[in-house]
């Protein structure tokens, strides 16, 4: 823990009821060790600014030092404020692509509002990926959201409007012949969930239009290949949103998985720091918590405002 007191700014104070003095010799030399590489050094003071120190400063057209009603070195004095965060409904390849070029090996999700929802750690994202049950009906099926999925795939939409509600979907490659795929969307029909089907295929006309027959959930045509006029008109009456991406069919399953939103793989079971909590309370805390980062919470507002790390 003794690398969380390394990032504490370094406060330069005058005496305790501070004068005109008191409040510019802060300023000069919180001036003075920034231009010998403290970057940290803030002025500060630990009272109120007397009205005619407030002139003086507005005069030479500067703010008055930050207040310390105390000395106590709080969380919020000691997070790290630029923080590598992610949205719940940014997508596994996104967030990824984040943590690897951060270098970091868990990260703090939030919602909109920037209040947090949880820690995702990689072996947490590696669940959005593969699943822990390795039969065919357990790896077909997945939650994702249609918008999701043409953001990943960074595909063209055509057919019926794509909603943008995280669902259940199941996955399934249009490779074999037209009358294979009708068998299993028959059976799909029968078990009542062929509404949730995305069927992933190339230039296979008679497999886009038997698909499209049944009324599946979302048609993925592959390696740029065309729609004709007709199926795409069948789509939008029987309520199927087609998707005509650049990828080849095995790519594009590959990247339809890596669309699936970090909300359903986070850990919310997390041990959050109060921006006012001591360190000196802190340090017992967290020094044995097998957590190894640690979000700062404004009692406020309930946001994030910053984390400690171990490392």
């Amino acid at each position: 823990m003794n690398s969380f007191l390394s990032k504490m700014p370094y406060y330069v104070v005058g005496h305790r009821n501070p004068d005109t003095d008191a409040i510019c010799a802060a300023i000069g030399y919180a001036d003075l060790l920034q231009r010998k590489g403290h970057s940290d050094a803030v002025a500060a003071r630990c009272g109120k600014v007397p009205a005619r120190t407030e002139w003086v400063l507005e005069q030479a057209g500067m703010k008055k030092p930050k207040l310390l009603d105390n000395i106590r070195a709080t969380a919020e004095m000691i997070c790290r404020k630029e923080v590598v965060k992610v949205n719940e409904n940014d997508t596994f390849l996104s967030t990824y692509q984040l943590m690897v070029e951060k270098g970091v090996r868990s990260v703090p999700v939030v919602n909109s509002e920037n209040k947090l929802k949880g820690i995702l750690k990689f072996l947490d994202l590696l669940q959005l990926l593969m699943p822990t049950k390795t039969s065919a009906e357990s790896v077909r099926r997945m939650p994702a959201s249609p918008i999701k999925i043409q953001d990943t795939l960074q595909a063209n939409s055509i057919g019926a409007p794509l909603k943008r509600a995280e669902e259940e979907i199941v996955l399934l490659v249009g490779a074999s012949s037209s009358e294979t795929v009708g068998r299993r969307l028959t059976k799909a029909t029968e078990k009542g969930d062929v509404h949730k089907y995305v069927v992933i295929c190339g230039d296979r006309p008679t497999v886009q239009r038997t698909a499209i027959e049944f009324g599946i959930r979302l048609l993925v045509v592959t390696s740029s290949f065309e729609v004709s006029p007709e199926l795409s008109e069948m789509a939008k009456k029987n309520g199927v949103s087609i998707l005509r991406c650049y990828q080849d069919t095995a790519t594009a399953v590959k990247l339809i998985r890596c669309s699936r939103m970090v909300k359903t793989a986070l850990n919310s079971k997390v041990t959050q720091v109060m921006a006012d909590d001591s360190v000196r309370g802190l340090r017992e805390a967290l020094a044995s918590h097998s957590q190894d980062l640690f979000p700062v919470i404004d009692p406020g507002d309930d946001t994030l405002m910053g984390v400690i790390s171990k490392s």
